[in-house]
């Protein structure tokens, strides 16, 4: 009786899973240029980060709205995240940087050559990707969660997006002086050529 009710849970959890319908756009659009296996590579290395964090949100027994898989990531929908325990809620979002562990692992054992150095790399970048502390990433939600710790919600969040707007401004700000610099390397480069 009580597998039973476990399977009748899972299978419930699994069908709250959305794929965007831009998504679908994208696997054509990688099937015609002939990256459909890269891209469901790693496509399939975000849902399993995401497929952790709602694994540890279902053990905690979160209300979950939904996953949505997105043409490069996917978002897992919390009705009541900011409303458990924050031990908990640490544990639901360590979930997904912590499964990068496991999917390294698996494409060792599971793939060789170009094609594992590829999900290697991109495995690191998602893990990176979702630590930069910029909510809602993984590394916002943290350090949100470590405000509240010592602050009230309203105020830790507030923080937390004053932070996180600090963040993607210096991002921002390398980015460009990066670009920009690469630009002029390259135009140096052309006059020196004539």
């Amino acid at each position: 009786m009580k597998k039973k009710l476990i399977i009748q849970r899972l299978k419930n959890l699994f069908h709250k899973i959305d794929i965007h319908p831009v998504t679908l756009i994208y696997f054509v659009l990688a099937w015609i240029g002939g990256y459909l296996k890269w891209y469901l590579s790693t496509l399939l290395i975000v849902c399993l980060h995401e497929i952790c964090h709602l694994l540890m949100a279902y053990y905690f027994d979160f209300e979950i709205d939904k996953v949505e898989i997105l043409p490069f990531g996917a978002y897992l929908s919390l009705n009541d995240f900011y409303f458990h325990p924050i031990r908990e809620e640490i544990c639901v979002v360590l979930a997904g940087p912590c499964s990068h562990l496991l999917i390294y692992g698996l494409i060792l054992a599971l793939s060789s050559g170009v094609y594992q150095e590829y999900l290697l790399t991109m495995n690191i970048m998602v893990f990176v990707f979702n630590l930069v502390p910029i909510y809602p990433m993984d590394g916002g939600r943290i350090i949100g969660l470590i405000l509240q710790s010592v602050m009230d919600l309203k105020k830790a969040l507030y923080l937390t997006l004053k932070i996180s707007v600090f963040v993607f401004c210096i991002l921002f700000c390398f980015s460009t002086l990066g670009s920009t610099s690469g630009m002029r390397r390259g135009s140096g480069t052309e006059a020196g050529r004539r």
